[in-house]
């Protein structure tokens, strides 16, 4: 079986990997949480980044 480059690294340093299974109940429409307030978590999170983004030197 092949292991990717982190899974393998992380053998070699002992770590233990702990794999996490479940399932989505896909019964019935999509209930959006009440308590949840998107418009706060996307004003305190900031901008999301992906690995290839660059920060621009100019501010």
């Amino acid at each position: 079986m092949w292991q990717t480059f982190y899974k393998k690294k992380s053998l070699d340093m002992g770590l233990p990997i702990t794999y996490l299974a479940f399932v989505i109940d896909h019964e019935g429409d999509y209930a959006y949480p009440t308590d949840f307030d998107a418009d706060y978590w996307r004003g305190v999170e900031g901008p999301r980044r992906s690995f290839s983004h660059q920060p621009s030197s100019k501010h």
